[in-house]
């Protein structure tokens, strides 16, 4: 028992700590110390540093597959309320994650590997979800309640509207130091359904 609490202690601290310095600038010595453990300790559990940061990304891959991919298993769902559903639970995935995006970008620029983990890890999700979605939208378009449209594009459109509000935060909060983010998170879910609503409208063109 008390083995576990010292390693989901270490996943904790080292998830903060990638999270704030990124792959590079994050050491196992400073996660070992700040987790309570001995840097031996620590490297019982995860041998190197790159075993250590594919654990912590795995476990939120997994939690966002957790979070969304029951969407698309919901039979009886509408695909337009199912829609709204993905962008929700997407946002919301993010909004308890909010350094998750701009920590995914620059890692992406700087270790192109880290692209092709990511990559690996979501690629066999991601099939299944789309190939499902896509039988959703063209069965729900031939009866003309959205417009005809690639599965994968709308969910890249639901993925980049999400994604550039948590972007674009801390600017604004430069702008606005006393900006309220719960209002504005609020406010942004509530708009980026609609955008994708208006995505998927078949009168609108």
């Amino acid at each position: 028992m008390k083995d576990n609490k010292k390693q989901k202690k270490i996943l904790e601290v080292a998830e903060e700590e990638f999270l704030m310095k990124g792959f590079a600038g994050a050491r196992t010595v400073e996660i070992a110390q700040k987790a309570g453990v001995s840097h031996s300790m620590l490297h019982y559990y995860y041998k190197t540093k790159e075993q250590l940061f594919e654990h912590v990304m795995g476990e939120k891959l997994q939690q966002l597959k957790e979070s969304v991919s029951t969407v698309f298993m919901i039979e009886d769902m509408p695909v337009v309320e199912k829609v709204v559903e993905l962008v929700v639970r997407h946002f919301e995935f993010l909004s308890e994650n909010p350094d998750l995006p701009r920590f995914i970008i620059n890692e992406v620029i700087v270790r192109p590997e880290y692209a092709e983990m990511m990559k690996r890890e979501a690629l066999p999700i991601l099939k299944d979800a789309v190939a499902r979605l896509q039988r959703e939208l063209d069965a729900a378009a031939k009866e003309g309640e959205v417009r005809t449209m690639d599965a994968a594009t709308l969910l890249m459109d639901i993925v980049s509207v999400n994604l550039f509000s948590f972007i674009v935060a801390p600017i604004l909060s430069s702008v606005k130091p006393d900006m309220d983010f719960q209002a504005y998170y609020h406010a942004r879910c509530q708009e980026n359904v609609q955008l994708i609503l208006n995505r998927i409208n078949p009168d609108i063109k």
